[in-house]
């Protein structure tokens, strides 16, 4: 082999080096803008998912309030239907042995 040969060999062997190696840092800054870009999304995410949780936790909260709201509605509609039952036995008594409004002495 020349010397020729082994200098054009070794100036080939730079320029695939050259090209290596600017490849590379052109991978590497691919690699750090995607590396940038997942963080970003990832920390996004992040709030969203607290934010979720802090409206979930409000949620929970809201739907308790009104499950005793309506354990009260219930309780007291019961109440009143007792009530209204009681009437309406005073009143189907007071129809059935003829008061009508009617003073029987």
């Amino acid at each position: 082999m020349s010397n020729e040969d082994i200098e054009k060999r070794m100036e080939f062997i730079v320029e695939q080096l050259a090209d290596l190696t600017v490849k590379q840092q052109q991978t590497d800054s691919v690699v750090n803008r995607l590396a940038n870009a997942s963080l970003d999304r990832i920390e996004r995410i992040e709030r969203v998912l607290g934010a979720l949780a802090e409206a979930q936790v409000k949620t929970e909260e809201h739907v308790s309030v009104l499950t005793e709201a309506q354990l009260r509605t219930d309780k007291k509609l019961t109440e009143t239907d007792e009530r209204l039952n009681s009437l309406i036995t005073i009143v189907e008594r007071y129809i059935s042995e003829g008061r009508n409004g009617k003073d029987q002495r």
